[in-house]
C-alpha cells in the first residue's frame, strides 16, 4: 500500500500526514543540519565583531535581503507549480525560469543600489556593505530557479544536501574570517560564497531530472512573468515586512537595537521558515490532486504546523537565554527578551505560512497580493508608531500583532476563495493540550522557584520536559479521539 492510499480502519488525511512528514523530514535534516552550521557561524561572527560593528552588518544585510525573494520576479514559484505537471514543456519552463531570473535579479541588483543610495545617504559602511552584496540577489534568483525542479520533482534530499552544502561554505569563510582577523568585508563575501555556492549544485541537479531548453525562452519568460506579477509583489512585500522592522531600527533607534533585535530575528527566522518545508513537501502530489485530496493535504499539513505552533512560545521562552548565551555571548544577553517576544510571531507564522502556500498553489496570487500588502502596511505603521517609544521591543510585539493580522487575512482569502475551510478540531487539541502544560509548568516554578534562578541547563531540562509531556499527551488524547470517533461510526 503507497503512501497516497487508505484503509478502512483510518481516515485519508491521515495518510496524508505520513506523506507530509515523509517529504519534509529531508528537507528538515537539510535545514536543521543548515541551521546548526549557520547558527556556528552566527556564534564566531558575533563574538569576532561585537555588537557595534555587528550592527552595521545586520543593516545591511536587512536591506538587501528585502530585495532577495523578489530576485526572480515570483517566477520559481510559478515555475515549480508548472514542473510538477510533468509535461513535454518542462524543459522549456526550465530555460525559461533561469533566463527569467537572472535578468530580473541583474535589475533588481541596480534598484537595491540605487535605492540603497538614498536609504543610507548618511551611513557610508552601510552603503558600502550593501553594494558588496548585490551579487547575493542574482545568485539567490538562480538557486530559485533550480530549486523550483527539486521541488516538482520531489528531491528533498537533494535540496537537504545543497542546505548543508552552502552553510559548509559560509562556515569555513567566517572560520577564515576569525582566524586571519580579517573584516567586515571578507564577511559579506563568505555570505555571498554561501549562496553562489548553493546556485551552482542547484544547477547542476537540476540538469539531471530536466535538462534546460533555451529555444522560445523569450515568449516563455514573458508569460512567466505575467503569470507571476501578483506572486512577484507579494513577496516583495513580504520582504519588506520582514525586514523593515530593522531597517526602521537602524535609522530611529541606533545600533545596539539593531544588533541585539538581528541575534534575536536570526534564531526566530529557522522556525518560520517550517511552512515552507512542509507546503513544498506535498507540492507535487497537490497540484495533480483532485478537490478533495487538496482538502485532505492542506489538513494535514494545518495539522502539523498547528502542533508546532502550539507549544513554541512557550519552548522559546524557555530556551532564549541559553540559545542567545550559547550563539551570541553575554555581550548580546538584551537579545533574550527579544527572542523570547518573537516566539509568539513564530507561533503565528506556522499557520499563516500554510495558508499563503496553498492559496499560491490554487492560482490565488492576486488574493495572497491584497492580503500581504494589509499586513505589511500594518507591520510599517506600528514599528513607526512605537519603535521611537520602545525601540526593539516594539518591533518584536508589532510582529506578534502583524502575523496575527496575517493569519485572519489569509484564511479569510482561503475561505473566500475556495469556499472551503479545514477543521480545526485537531489544532484546538494541540492548543489546549500546550496551554495546559504552560499552565502547569508555571505553577511548579513558581511553587519551587526552579528556573527563576537556575541556569542555562535548568531551562533546557524544563523545556525537553514540557515537550516530551506535549508530544505524550497530545499522542494519548488524539488516539482518545480516533477510537471514540471509530466506535460512534
Amino acid at each position: 500500500m503507497t503512501l497516497y492510499e487508505s484503509t478502512s480502519e483510518r481516515p485519508r488525511w491521515q495518510g496524508s500526514r505520513r506523506l507530509i512528514a515523509y517529504n519534509a523530514g529531508f528537507r528538515v535534516v537539510g535545514r536543521v543540519g543548515g541551521g546548526v552550521l549557520s547558527l556556528v557561524a552566527l556564534h564566531l561572527a558575533t563574538h569576532y565583531f561585537g555588537p557595534r560593528y555587528w550592527a552595521t552588518v545586520v543593516a545591511a544585510v536587512a536591506y538587501v535581503s528585502i530585495f532577495v525573494p523578489a530576485s526572480d520576479l515570483g517566477i520559481a514559484a510559478i515555475a515549480s507549480r508548472e514542473l510538477a505537471r510533468r509535461d513535454s514543456t518542462e524543459r522549456t519552463i526550465y530555460g525559461a525560469a533561469i533566463v527569467g531570473s537572472l535578468l530580473s535579479s541583474l535589475g533588481g541588483s541596480g534598484i537595491m543600489a540605487a535605492v540603497g543610495s538614498l536609504i543610507y545617504l548618511g551611513h557610508p559602511t552601510v552603503r558600502a556593505f550593501a553594494y558588496l552584496l548585490a551579487p547575493l540577489i542574482i545568485a539567490t534568483a538562480v538557486w530559485t530557479a533550480s530549486s523550483a525542479v527539486l521541488v516538482a520533482h520531489s528531491r528533498n534530499d537533494i535540496r537537504a544536501v545543497i542546505d548543508v552544502s552552502s552553510s559548509v561554505v559560509l562556515l569555513g569563510g567566517v572560520i577564515l574570517v576569525s582566524h586571519l582577523r580579517l573584516g567586515r568585508e571578507a564577511y559579506l563575501g563568505a555570505v555571498v560564497a554561501s549562496s553562489a555556492s548553493a546556485a551552482v549544485l542547484g544547477l547542476a541537479f537540476a540538469r539531471r531530472y530536466v535538462r534546460p531548453s533555451f529555444k522560445g525562452a523569450r515568449s516563455t519568460v514573458a508569460k512567466l512573468w505575467s503569470s507571476a506579477r501578483s506572486v512577484a509583489i507579494a513577496q516583495m512585500l513580504a520582504a519588506v515586512y520582514l525586514r523593515a522592522d530593522t531597517i526602521l531600527l537602524f535609522l530611529m533607534s541606533g545600533m545596539a537595537s539593531v544588533a541585539f533585535y538581528g541575534v534575536a530575528f536570526q534564531l526566530a527566522i529557522f522556525a518560520m521558515s517550517v511552512p515552507g518545508i512542509l507546503m513544498s513537501a506535498v507540492l507535487p502530489a497537490y497540484i495533480s490532486a483532485s478537490t478533495e485530496r487538496r482538502e485532505q493535504l492542506l489538513q494535514a499539513a494545518l495539522d502539523v504546523a498547528v502542533s508546532l505552533a502550539a507549544i513554541t512560545p512557550l519552548l522559546v521562552g524557555l530556551l532564549a537565554a541559553p540559545m542567545v548565551r550559547l550563539v551570541a555571548g553575554s555581550h548580546f544577553l538584551p537579545a533574550v527578551p527579544l527572542l523570547a517576544i518573537l516566539g509568539g510571531a513564530i507561533a503565528l507564522a506556522l499557520p499563516n505560512g500554510v495558508f499563503y502556500s496553498a492559496l499560491i498553489l490554487d492560482g490565488h496570487e492576486r488574493l495572497v497580493m491584497r492580503t500581504v500588502g494589509t499586513v505589511t502596511a500594518v507591520n510599517i505603521i506600528g514599528n513607526l508608531a512605537f519603535i521611537p517609544l520602545f525601540g526593539a521591543s516594539a518591533a518584536a510585539g508589532v510582529m506578534i500583532v502583524s502575523e496575527l493580522a496575517a493569519v485572519v487575512a489569509n484564511g479569510r482569502a482561503y475561505r473566500r476563495a475556495t469556499t472551503r475551510f479545514p477543521s480545526m478540531k485537531q489544532s484546538a487539541v494541540s492548543v489546549s493540550v500546550a496551554a495546559a502544560i504552560s499552565a502547569v509548568l508555571e505553577v511548579v516554578r513558581r511553587a519551587t522557584r526552579l528556573g527563576l534562578e537556575g541556569g542555562a541547563l535548568a531551562m533546557m531540562a524544563q523545556a525537553v520536559a514540557a515537550l516530551v509531556a506535549y508530544l505524550v499527551a497530545l499522542f494519548i488524547i488524539r488516539r482518545w479521539l480516533r477510537e471514540r470517533a471509530r466506535l460512534a461510526s
